[in-house]
């Protein structure tokens, strides 16, 4: 009894190799991160973006400029829409200065959401208090904007067996030129 593998002709199974080793190449290549993701790309520039923050308010708590840390956090809420809350805890426990969009719903639970990082602000070289920011829920893995690797499959297998496929039959034709291994194929 044959197997279903080996109803198909040589060359159509050799095409078939050389585009599975490719996609456990792309697949080898995503999950040691060569290729780009949007998802971590997204939560590296919110890290920059909450470190950037933190040695702000470290440096105008330093200088005793405490006015101008509620303006930073205003204009920064209202420009971007990815940020739902800026809040600045005090070493106390004491909120200090707590920033809100008008989509972010307080009910949400700040400390206990999967989109929200803690970083430490320092005063004079003392820890002063915790910058606490909260951003809008990324999109899933396979919406719309996460589609790159899977699409990226979905579009080269196909292609890459006809281009395989068509690559096998001109050289198989030129090593055989009576055409006796392209009929068996």
């Amino acid at each position: 009894m044959m197997s279903l593998f080996e109803k198909f002709p040589p060359r159509k199974r050799i095409a078939l190799g050389l585009v599975g080793m490719m996609v456990s190449t792309l697949l080898i290549a995503d999950s040691a991160g060569s290729l780009s993701s949007r998802r971590r790309d997204l939560a590296g520039d919110r890290l920059l973006l909450c470190e950037w923050l933190a040695s702000s308010c470290s440096a105008l708590a330093s200088a005793s400029q405490m006015e101008a840390i509620p303006e930073t956090f205003n204009s920064l809420v209202e420009s971007d829409p990815s940020l739902q809350s800026i809040c600045l805890l005090l070493a106390d426990g004491e909120t200090s200065v707590n920033v809100e969009s008008s989509a972010f719903q307080r009910d949400q639970l700040i400390d206990k959401n999967a989109h929200s990082l803690l970083i430490p602000v320092y005063r004079d070289g003392v820890h002063w208090g915790d910058l606490q920011v909260c951003f809008a829920a990324t999109p899933p893995v396979f919406s719309r904007s996460g589609w790159a690797v899977p699409w990226l499959f979905i579009l080269i297998i196909p292609i890459c067996f006809l281009q395989f496929d068509f690559f096998l039959s001109k050289t198989l034709r030129q090593f055989d030129p009576s055409g006796r291994m392209l009929k068996a194929t």
